[in-house]
């Protein structure tokens, strides 16, 4: 028999918190223990402008058997509520192709800079390490290979408001890592991910997807999910047959991984939102060849539909100098509501007109209509 799972967070004030459930099907029987202290809690204000982190901001302690953490819970009943009807928020997806070279992650922070965003999924972070880190103000999530090999890995990095509306983060493996927020009617959970290229074995995939639905599955019924990342797939421009999964402003010819995506988005009722929306060709692709000459739309936005209308645009920004292949492909996120119909209102019988021997209360008619057709 394994031990029994326990995580348990320390903050500066002493205080204590237990994680939430979230997504705990990758973790395995034998237990662990993670205990995070934060010594600070904001960044250093005198460092500098972007890439430095306060080494005393946050340590992580593992125990796993495994090497690999728990869900790490949110902030509290303070919890901001990041969702509403009122607020447009910008979520983007990046392959960085690497975040462990120097000066790397101090280009991605310039670079998202000059856009407005909130949250922005990794995907070939390369960074061998799972857990949380602060840098310069900003919330970096990990979820990497924990054999010390700079391959794959990925994670979120969140805005200083984000980070308030943080209810739990899941690293689950070095190509998939979950994150839930907290919204005015719904939260929000998000999936980044990192799916095996072409030169990975059909069964790679396979187990890539079959890990996947296994989180997707999992994710709270209520909540508006979002499963975005590097797919490696091209779902191509034709709607036949395919309508009910994508728009009319797809990219490419469709091959063998990208039936696997829409055969999952079918089964997940997903839609892919960068299709949905009419833009120059430049800002439809979101991967380009080192020589310029090969293009194609392998990154993607999925939504739910049930929340479809609730995307107000995605579009890829190949003005942004990450130094990778990838572009930034951002969506503009703003919560709608259905209007329900309105209903003709039945008006209630005087009863009390029974009890009086000289009166007698006329039926209305609508209450006599729908008396007989019951």
């Amino acid at each position: 028999m394994g031990s029994t799972n326990q995580s348990r967070i320390t903050t500066a004030s002493g205080e204590t918190d237990e994680p939430s459930n979230l997504m705990m099907m990758m973790m395995m029987a034998n237990g662990s223990n993670i205990e995070r202290t934060t010594a600070h809690g904001e960044a250093d204000e005198d460092a500098t402008a972007y890439g430095e982190t306060d080494e005393h901001a946050t340590v992580y302690v593992e125990t796993d058997d495994h090497n690999r953490p728990m869900t790490t819970p949110g902030r509290g009943k303070d919890t901001l509520q990041l969702i509403s009807t009122q607020t447009v928020l910008n979520i983007g997806t990046l392959n960085t192709r690497t975040l462990s070279k120097p000066g790397k992650m101090d280009l991605l922070l310039r670079e998202l800079n000059r856009y407005k965003w909130d949250l922005v999924g990794l995907s070939e972070t390369h960074l061998p390490r799972t857990g949380e880190e602060t840098i310069s103000g900003t919330s970096l999530l990990l979820s990497g290979r924990t054999d010390g090999t700079h391959r794959k890995g990925v994670g979120f990095i969140l805005s200083p408001t984000t980070i308030k509306a943080l209810i739990s983060f899941t690293p689950v493996s070095e190509g998939i890592a979950t994150i839930r927020l907290k919204g005015s009617v719904s939260n929000l959970t998000i999936i980044q991910v990192y799916a095996p290229d072409s030169a990975r074995s059909d069964e790679e995939c396979e187990q890539f997807y079959f890990q996947l639905q296994s989180v997707t599955d999992q994710t709270p019924k209520k909540d508006m999910l979002i499963v975005m990342g590097d797919f490696n797939a091209i779902t191509g421009n034709d709607q036949t047959d395919r309508g009910d999964v994508m728009g009319p402003h797809g990219h490419g010819r469709l091959n063998g991984r990208g039936e696997r995506l829409i055969s999952f988005c079918r089964e997940n009722d997903l839609y892919k939102t960068n299709t949905a929306f009419k833009h120059r060709h430049r800002r439809k692709v979101t991967w380009r060849s080192p020589d310029g000459v090969t293009e194609n739309m392998i990154d993607y936005v999925l939504i739910f539909k049930r929340w479809k209308s609730s995307i107000m645009d995605t579009v890829s920004l190949p003005g942004a100098d990450f130094d990778s292949d990838h572009s930034l492909l951002m969506s503009k996120l703003k919560l709608r509501l259905k209007r329900l119909p309105k209903t003709t209102r039945i008006p209630r019988f005087p009863t009390e007109l029974l009890c009086d021997p000289i009166k007698k209360a006329p039926i209305p008619p609508t209450y006599r209509q729908n008396s007989e057709l019951s």
